[in-house]
């Protein structure tokens, strides 16, 4: 990908409103280039053939986020197709072990305790990497996610990925657009595999990103591998889990 930003704009200033228009041609073409290669892949992965569930659509959706046979494959194909998918990407070795270790199986549940002591760890991380706005760490209610009120209280909550959103009028610095585009095509496999929950993408994604921020993420994943998910209320945070006993 060296040299590829001075091919795309030239020598020539442009205006933001025109470079955002170029950025997104730039992440349609590495989608169209990417979703090719993984329909490739599967058409080799012997477990997916006998799956007999998983064929080639023809004409490949035109919207990636609608490619169902990559959204729901990607899980159930051989570690080598995914490791020839994940090599695509920026840091795809790195993003491809995280994968393999979360299709590994789940991790041991925590206590109460345990999780009130990772979200402590998760505000120390989060003080060092410019975060949008500041939380009340130290207020956490916890919300049994089967208890009559508990959609209420999270439906008032945002995600931790709020604090790191960019303005989305601005163009991508050059340096994260590929992991950017990256970002944004592993999105729907991801949340699928994860059982629409983006702690997965969250992780995975973010080997491409800042270390600080990928503190951040790997805490938040470990939360919610051990059946915790971490949310931000307007007066603090909210722990929310599914009760068993």
């Amino acid at each position: 990908m060296k040299n590829w930003f001075r091919n795309l704009l030239g020598r020539t200033p442009v205006d933001p409103e025109t470079l955002r228009g170029q950025q997104s041609d730039w992440i349609k073409q590495k989608f169209v280039e990417w979703q090719a290669a993984w329909h490739d892949a599967f058409d080799k992965d012997a477990a997916l053939r006998a799956a007999g569930e998983f064929e080639r659509p023809d004409p490949l959706p035109s919207e990636v986020q609608t490619d169902y046979r990559l959204i729901f494959g990607i899980a159930r194909a051989q570690p080598e197709t995914r490791r020839v998918c994940f090599a695509l990407f920026p840091n795809g070795a790195e993003m491809l072990r995280r994968f393999e270790s979360y299709l590994a199986g789940p991790s041991t549940s925590l206590t109460e305790g345990a999780a009130r002591d990772l979200v402590a760890e998760i505000a120390r991380h989060i003080d060092k990497a410019d975060p949008n706005e500041q939380v009340a760490w130290s207020k956490i209610e916890i919300v049994d996610t089967n208890a009559p009120h508990a959609q209420e209280v999270l439906a008032r909550t945002e995600a931790i990925s709020i604090l790191f959103e960019g303005n989305l009028l601005n163009p991508v610095p050059e340096k994260e657009l590929p992991a950017i585009a990256a970002q944004l095509f592993l999105t729907e496999p991801l949340y699928s595999s994860a059982g629409n929950c983006y702690e997965l993408r969250d992780w995975v994604t973010a080997a491409m990103f800042d270390a600080r921020r990928d503190n951040i993420y790997e805490l938040t994943y470990r939360l919610w591998h051990a059946g915790w998910r971490l949310h931000l209320a307007e007066n603090g945070v909210v722990l929310a889990c599914n009760r068993t006993d």
